[in-house]
């Protein structure tokens, strides 16, 4: 990509950044899946900062986590870490595939097992698909 190419994107991005601070989450990948939340599931957006859950759904209290998709299911994961165990009702995991395509896959937390890992829980996506497929 040329350096002009560049210098434009990443004013695009500051931008972006600077509308999106002070109500979401500053990552570029959790700020897209808390907008995809909003507008395509109608999530109430939770104020910036509150702990352990971004937003709520059907007045359940949603963590949302976002990644890029990968191409197996078996080794792609959400993690929530112990110190916001239990704070939210539900798992949103929204993916995004190398043309920019979203998807998701909501699920209630008390309804998937998880793997112990250092400091957290691991969520796989293969649990998840197999709950949305129930």
């Amino acid at each position: 990509m040329p350096r002009d190419e560049k210098n434009e994107l990443l004013n695009q991005l500051i931008q972006i950044f600077l509308n999106l601070r002070n109500d979401y989450d500053t990552g570029l990948m959790g700020a897209i899946g808390e907008l995809y939340a909003e507008v395509e599931l109608g999530m109430k957006k939770a104020p910036r900062g509150i702990k352990g859950y971004d937003g709520f759904i059907n007045g359940r209290k949603v963590s949302i986590k976002s990644k890029e998709r990968v191409d197996k299911p078996s080794v792609a994961y959400a993690e929530i870490r112990d110190n916001v165990m239990g704070l939210a009702d539900d798992l949103l995991l929204v993916q995004m595939d190398e043309h920019g395509t979203l998807i998701h896959y909501l699920a209630p937390l008390d309804r998937l097992v998880g793997r112990r890992v250092n400091g957290g829980v691991r969520y796989y996506l293969s649990e998840i698909i197999a709950l949305n497929t129930k």
